[in-house]
């Protein structure tokens, strides 16, 4: 089964300010799912069948919940902020 496309933007800001001839103060922001996409999952094993139940002639109850997508694959957008020391 083919789920649906996937897609996904972590960007990433930053700016390194000098302090002295040998030690640096750098500021970060990430943002990882940057546009909050909403990528959904292929659906779980209990709605991949269209009919439950099957009987030996092929027939069978049909499943309201076939090809129903529950889950996602990547977390909700997240945002981070550091202070980086390098020396």
């Amino acid at each position: 089964m083919i789920g649906p496309g996937q897609a996904n933007v972590d960007f990433s800001l930053l700016k390194t300010t000098r302090l002295s001839e040998e030690v640096d103060l750098q500021f970060r922001a990430e943002f990882f799912n940057l546009f909050n996409r909403a990528n959904f999952a292929t659906p779980i094993a209990q709605n991949r069948f269209v009919f439950v139940g099957a009987n030996p002639d092929g027939t069978g109850i049909p499943s309201g919940s076939a090809g129903r997508l529950t889950g996602t694959v990547f977390t909700s957008r997240q945002i981070q902020f550091a202070l980086k020391f390098l020396f």
